[in-house]
C-alpha cells in the first residue's frame, strides 16, 4: 500500500494546483474594483465557514454531544423539523411519609419503621423538546420533507466551495458596473486607430467587466 505521507503530499499538491489555476484565471479580472470586491466577499464567506463551521450548524466538526447541539442550536436547529418529541417520566408529587402533623421524604421501609403513613410518588409523562438524554435522544420522528430541505441548506451553508460560489453569483447579479470603468473603455477605444483594433480592445475590456 502507498504510505500515508505520500498520499497526503499528492492531495496537497492537487489542491494547491487548483488554487493556483484559479488565481491565474482571476488575475486579469481583479484589475477592476467591482470584481475585486466580489472575490473579496466570497472568499471571506468561504474561509469563514471553513474555519468556523458551527456558524451554520452548532455541532460543527464535533462528535461529542454533536447530535444534541445540532438539535438545539445553530442557524436552523433540527428541533424545528421534529414531528414527534420523546417523553420522559417525571415526578409530579414526591413520595411522602406522614408522621403526626408533619411529613418527611423517606422510603416506604423507613416510613414503616417509624410508624408513619407512606404515600407513593406520583409520576407522569412529559414531552422533552430539547433532548431526553446526552446521547442524541432528541426526536422520535422527523418531518421527512422539511428535514431533507434543512439538511441540504445546512450542507450548502457549511461547505466553503458552495457558499463562496453562491455569494459571488449573487453579488455579480446585483452589483452595477462602475461608471468610471465604462468611461475608461470608451476612452481606450477612441485613442486606437483602426476599427478592427478598436473592436478587439473593446471586446477584451468588456470581458473583464
Amino acid at each position: 500500500s502507498i504510505p500515508m505521507p505520500i498520499v497526503g503530499g499528492v492531495i496537497l499538491q492537487c489542491f494547491t494546483m487548483v488554487f493556483v489555476a484559479g488565481m491565474q484565471i482571476l488575475g486579469p479580472l481583479l484589475k477592476l474594483r467591482r470584481n475585486s470586491f466580489i472575490v473579496m466577499v466570497s472568499l471571506a464567506f468561504g474561509l469563514g465557514v471553513a474555519m468556523e463551521p458551527q456558524v451554520a450548524s452548532a455541532n460543527g466538526a464535533s462528535a461529542f454531544f454533536g447530535k444534541n447541539l445540532d438539535h438545539n442550536y445553530g442557524l436552523w436547529p433540527r428541533k424545528k423539523v421534529c414531528d414527534v418529541f420523546p417523553e420522559v417520566m417525571q415526578v409530579k408529587m414526591p413520595e411522602a411519609c406522614q408522621v403526626g402533623p408533619g411529613s418527611v421524604e423517606v422510603s416506604e421501609a423507613g416510613c414503616t419503621s417509624i410508624g408513619g403513613n407512606y404515600t407513593a410518588a406520583v409520576m407522569h409523562k412529559v414531552k422533552v423538546y430539547d433532548c431526553a438524554n446526552k446521547n442524541g435522544l432528541c426526536c422520535k420522528k422527523y418531518k421527512k420533507a422539511a428535514d431533507s430541505v434543512r439538511t441540504a441548506v445546512i450542507l450548502i451553508l457549511k461547505t466553503p466551495y458552495c457558499i463562496a460560489v453562491l455569494i459571488a453569483l449573487l453579488l455579480n447579479l446585483i452589483m452595477p458596473v462602475d461608471k468610471e470603468e465604462e468611461e475608461e473603455v470608451q476612452v481606450k477605444t477612441k485613442t486606437v486607430v483602426g476599427g478592427d483594433i478598436a473592436e478587439t480592445i473593446l471586446e477584451k475590456e468588456a470581458a473583464f467587466v
